[in-house]
């Protein structure tokens, strides 16, 4: 990983953490973002129109369940 950076979308008067990765792969550099919803991340893409929420929506109405 050569960088990473944070953004904020908010869904529902609430704020969630967007992280963006730029990463040296053996093809070449190439970005990876995703959304941070209850610990957990769901891959989006932010600048495709409502991706991100969704991804948000989809994270809270599907809650990873680790038991």
């Amino acid at each position: 990983m050569t960088n990473e950076t944070r953004n904020t979308i908010v869904v529902d008067g609430e704020p969630y953490d967007i992280r963006t990765r730029t990463i040296d792969g053996p093809n070449g550099t190439y970005q990876t973002s995703s959304v941070r919803v209850y610990g957990f991340y769901y891959t989006c893409i932010p600048d495709s129109p409502n991706d991100c929420e969704a991804a948000v929506r989809n994270g809270l109405e599907n809650p990873v369940d680790l038991n």
